[in-house]
This record gives structure tokens, sequence and C-alpha cells, in this order.
């Protein structure tokens, strides 16, 4: 009995001997990979940046870097700034010869302004794709939270800053290749904010190269029209004191082809106010003009102007139906209103009786 004790203690000795080096290994993996993480953002051209921590776990196959910054130089504000990124591999899947992730990314903060000084790079053809991997690869599940995103361009006129905040993804079977019979295994819904209003999208796809499709349905409700008077004014000649503008969509597409529609609504318009008195004589005249013609139009039960624009065709050649577009307008003003929401009239079947 004690020569089998010694033997047990023995082999466990050697064990030891044998695992220590490897798990004190293990221990300095994420020090490692933040030290050369780092000094590879210090090394980049125009830019640096820095992550305050890597951990990894379940030997290698999770994966989670917390607090990434990147700024371009002498700019004190990063452009990009991540909380949190989370990777995890399943194991048996690799067994299997494909890839399949779970990604968690929360807190994300992009700024990205328009840099008139860089000079234009040609295309060399070498980029990396997604479908250039040759097992499969498969984002299981992907959920993306509390991501905010500005684009500035103080040198277009007007000046463009555009901000979308709040924004919120929820994905799963995104992959490279085709991984069940669903004819649209992709799901994405997405929710934000734009311009005050509330955007959410629902996206259903087939991402494989052989064959893509997609179902798509959008609304943004309730933008703040005020805020786009910058715009109106370059492009119309006018600006508004108050309104609302909506926008419902559903699109989908396959073979080349796609078919849909786009629903604007504007809401409790508001063109020629005691705010337009310091305007020119030519500025205000054309401001009552559109005036009236909105009170005209408008459907003034529900204090609305609408329109339905059909879309369709393929890639290469699209095109709108304006005669039923301004026929929507009519009907929405002297007939029955337009509803304030997505119809539910399009899907993927739809596409068939789209003719090439």
């Amino acid at each position: 009995m004690e020569t089998k004790k010694k033997l047990i203690r023995k082999i466990n000795l050697k064990l030891a001997y044998f695992l220590l080096p490897m798990i004190s290994l293990l221990a300095r993996i994420p020090g490692l990979a933040k030290y050369t993480i780092n000094r590879i953002l210090e090394k980049m051209d125009d830019y640096d940046g820095q992550v305050e921590n890597i951990t990894i776990k379940s030997f290698g196959s999770e994966l989670t870097i917390e607090g990434l910054r990147l700024r371009k130089e002498h700019v004190a504000t990063p452009f990009l700034s991540l909380d949190l990124l989370q990777v995890k591999i399943d194991r048996k899947m690799l067994l299997s010869g494909a890839l399949d992730i779970e990604l968690f990314i929360s807190g994300v903060n992009l700024i990205i302004s328009k840099d008139y000084n860089k000079k234009p790079t040609q295309e060399t053809g070498t980029g990396f794709s997604f479908y250039d991997i040759d097992v499969p690869v498969i984002l299981t599940k992907t959920t993306i939270n509390n991501v905010s995103f500005e684009y500035k361009d103080p040198m277009n006129t007007p000046t463009l800053d555009i901000q979308v905040t709040d924004l919120q993804l929820l994905a799963s079977n995104i992959s490279s290749r085709r991984i069940t019979s669903n004819t649209l295994p992709t799901d994405i819904m997405l929710t934000a904010k734009l311009l005050e209003g509330e955007l959410t999208a629902h996206v259903k796809a087939d991402l494989s190269p052989e064959d893509p499709a997609f179902d798509i349905n959008a609304e943004v409700r309730n933008i703040n029209l005020v805020l786009l008077n910058d715009f109106l004014q370059e492009f119309g000649k006018f600006d508004v004191n108050r309104g609302t503008l909506s926008l419902f969509a559903e699109v989908a597409g396959k073979d080349n082809k796609f078919t849909g529609y786009i629903k604007p609504e504007v809401f409790d318009l508001d063109i020629v106010g005691p705010e337009d008195s310091n305007k020119n004589l030519a500025n205000r005249v054309w401001q009552h003009v559109l005036g009236a013609a909105f009170f005209v139009f408008k459907n003034h039960i529900k204090n609305q102007i609408a329109t339905k624009i059909p879309v369709s065709g393929t890639f290469k050649n699209p095109h709108t139906n304006l005669f039923v577009a301004i026929a929507e307008i009519f009907g929405n003003a002297f007939g029955k209103a337009l509803k304030p929401s997505i119809d539910n009239e399009v899907n993927i079947n739809s596409v068939d009786k789209i003719t090439g």
C-alpha cells in the first residue's frame, strides 16, 4: 500500500512538473496578447490606440477585450471607443470543420470626419473577404448594445453632422455558407435613434455568395424636420417651423431582382409663420406657395401628407412608378389616409412576379 502511494505521488509530481510551466505560460498569454496588440496600435500610421485589458479562457476559445480606444494623431477625442468585446468559439464545431462564433459587443462610440487632406489610394484587389475563409464561418449569435455613430463633413454645403444613437442589434445565423434548408436563415433586428426619430428594421436574409436573398421591413418614425432645415434651404429654398417625417419601407430581393415600396408621411407641417417675416419677398412667396400646396394635398383629418412609391426591377436597372406615387398623394388627401405603418404586403415570394 505504501509503495502504491509513493507511485501515485511520483506520478502527480511528474504531472505537476509538466503542467505548472504550461499553466504559467497560459497565465501569461493575455498579458502578451495585450502587449502585442498595443504595440501594433501604437505603430499605426496617423493613428494610435490601446486596450485596457484582455482575458482568454477555455484554452483560447473565449476572448474578452475591454477598453479599446483608437484616435487620430493630435486629436484628443477617440474616433473609436469600445467598452467590451467578447468572442466565444464552439470547440465541438471546430472538430467538425466549422468556425462557430458567438459575438457580444457593448459600449461603442464611432466618430467619422471626412478627411480632405487624405490622398486617394488605388485598390490593389488583395482585400480580405468574409467569404475567402476555406472553412464555413457561422456567427450563431451576435449582440451589439449601446452604439452611437456620428458622421461629420464640415466642408460640405450644408454642413453634415449626422448622429445615430442608442443602436441595438441582435442577429443570428450570419454565415458565409448555406447552413440550413431555410430560404432566409439569417435574422437581424435593429433599433436606433436618428434625428429624434425611432428607427426599427427587421432583416431576413441568405448571405451565401451563391444565391443571396433578402426580405427587409424598416421604419423610422417622427424625424424632427426642423433639424433638416439646412438641407431644405440648400435644396428646396425653404425651411419649416414645425413638422415630423416618418418613413416606412418593405423590400425583398433574390435572383438579381427586387420589389417593394417606400412610404414617406409628413405630419403637422408648418411652413409659413411669424418666424418668416424677416425673409426676402421671393422666399416668402415661395414659402406661401409650398404652404398652400401642403394645405390642399394633406389629409385634413390626419393632418398628414403622404405617398407610396413602388420600387422594383433588377439591381442593375431599378425603376420607380411616379404615376402611382402621384396617385397615392391624391388618394391620401381626398380619400382614405395612408396608414402610418408597414403594410406587410411584400415578402420573398413577391419577387417571383417581377420580370427581368
